[in-house]
């Protein structure tokens, strides 16, 4: 099982950073790919299993110990989990969690509002409101702007499960990979 999440969040990495890279180069993905919101849903369906998993394999037992507990380092735990994980996986898990917090804030400044289509009008919204008009090129480059604000976290949710997931820890991997 630890096997499949990984690849599945190795997968929903690859096209959170593909969506990412299209929405930077101002490509309205979801014109092109109208399932992209799959990869929210995606996370979901890739981390609850995952704790399940990382739980019964005694890989959080570690951080259930008293002592860790109180220290409440969030750091030390990620340690834990993502022990036997090469450096450069988590490095990317990690650079991709600081990114998503960036971005974020960039998103969340940047964007001036909603855009919708009405009557064959395009026009920008907030909660409701009508904003402006604008062009159909705005239009989709707020598109765009908006998979880049989602996919970064994406590729943060997805990073951090590839790290955690990281199944060629001798005694964590699949008892199939160890016959082959």
């Amino acid at each position: 099982m630890r096997f499949v999440l990984f690849w599945a969040a190795v997968v929903g990495w690859t096209m959170a950073l593909i969506a990412h890279v299209c929405s930077l180069a101002d490509i309205d993905v979801q014109e092109k790919i109208p399932y992209i919101w799959g990869l929210h849903i995606g996370v979901f369906l890739i981390w609850i299993p995952m704790v399940y998993v990382l739980k019964n394999s005694g890989g959080v037992n570690p951080f259930q110990a008293s002592e860790v507990r109180r220290s409440g380092n969030p750091i030390r735990f990620f340690k834990t989990l993502a022990e036997g994980t090469p450096s450069w996986i988590v490095g990317i898990a990690v650079v991709g969690l600081v990114y998503a917090f960036a971005n974020f804030f960039v998103f969340f400044f940047a964007q001036g509002g909603t855009p919708a289509v009405r009557d064959g009008q395009y026009y920008l919204h907030s909660h409701g409101q009508w904003i402006r008009n604008i062009t159909e090129k705005e239009y989709h480059h707020y598109k765009a702007a908006t998979i880049r604000g989602f996919s970064g976290h994406w590729i943060a949710f997805y990073g951090i499960a590839v790290a955690m997931l990281y199944p060629y820890k001798r005694e964590l991997a699949s008892p199939a990979l160890d016959r082959a």
